[in-house]
């Protein structure tokens, strides 16, 4: 493209000024769902693993943008860090990941960024409610039908997320 066809559809362009990159305005996002929500979506009847998934994601996104939006309701933050923080969000978090790959890289968003700690503890209170229980129940029913192997593979993936 011509420096004329740039400064046609960007007229700071001509003028060799910088275009600071222009971020949501996190003032007016939606009301972000709440636990209640996210239980009645992981728990429909018509919910598949994908949908759970993705339902969970947006959850989470919902999330960091509640701490994001706080974080400039109250000028704690550079416009530059609120920018680092969605990338770090949508680089960890992303669509397409299964239910177990969200809360292995969404219990990290907080590595460097203590804004999410908040986030990291829900997560792990949402798995222990959720995940862990369900686990249980599975364990329970393949011991019941002499299904071992799987159990104790189950009881590994348990043991190997809290890890973490």
């Amino acid at each position: 493209m011509s420096a004329a066809q740039q400064a046609t559809q960007n007229p700071s362009a001509a003028s060799g000024q910088i275009q600071e990159p222009m971020l949501p305005q996190v003032t007016d996002l939606p009301q972000a769902t709440e636990s209640e929500d996210l239980d009645m979506a992981l728990e429909s009847p018509e919910t598949n693993e994908a949908n759970e998934a993705e339902a969970f994601r947006k959850w989470i996104e919902l999330e960091v943008l509640k701490i994001m939006k706080q974080q400039v309701n109250n000028s704690d933050v550079s416009q530059e860090r609120i920018q680092a923080m969605a990338n770090r969000t949508l680089d960890m978090v992303q669509p397409g990941m299964t239910v177990q790959q969200l809360f292995q890289k969404a219990i990290l968003l907080n590595d460097g960024y203590p804004e999410f700690d908040s986030l990291t503890v829900k997560l792990i209170k949402e798995y222990e409610h959720k995940f862990k229980k369900k686990a249980v129940e599975q364990v329970a029913e393949l011991v019941k039908s002499g299904d071992l192997d799987e159990a104790q593979d189950i009881v590994k993936r348990v043991l190997e997320f809290k890890m973490m």
